[in-house]
């Protein structure tokens, strides 16, 4: 099984999902497509050269380096696991940390994840074991659980 991604002369547009060897793709004018297995982490967003063969080398987008999203939306990109670690916490910096993010969401501001200290408060939470390390790039992303 194989995944079929739609590009321009540089970049994925699309991927037209996983299918079975023998059934047709259409591929738009001016556009390319190339196949990948379908466990293959490419998809809209990466970037492509071709080598002499023609083969493409894919290249992810870079990363975010600014995330802001409003604080009552990023207070669910921690697991509820996490969000009790933090309100229940009887550290003082944690407790800081809390009421900070409690006053950005009772008046409906953004949280900028770029921010040092938003970045040190999570790693934080990581040293005091709230936090898993691997989650602290999801967390300053905005991805929600």
């Amino acid at each position: 099984m194989t995944k079929v991604l739609i590009c321009d002369n540089t970049k994925v547009l699309s991927v037209v999902g996983v299918h079975q060897e023998g059934i047709a793709v259409v591929i738009p004018i001016g556009q390319v497509s190339f196949s990948v297995e379908d466990s293959s982490p490419v998809g809209v967003g990466y970037s492509y050269t071709l080598d002499a063969a023609g083969n493409p080398t894919f290249t992810p987008p870079p990363p975010a380096t600014t995330t802001t999203l409003k604080a009552v939306l990023w207070y669910n990109c921690f697991t509820p696991q996490e969000a009790i670690g933090i309100k229940t916490s009887t550290d003082p910096v944690v407790q800081e940390f809390w009421f900070r993010l409690q006053q950005l969401i009772t008046a409906g501001h953004d949280v900028d994840t770029s921010l040092a200290s938003v970045q040190e408060g999570v790693q934080y939470l990581v040293n005091k074991g709230i936090v898993a390390a691997p989650r602290v790039a999801a967390i300053l992303l905005g991805t929600l659980t």
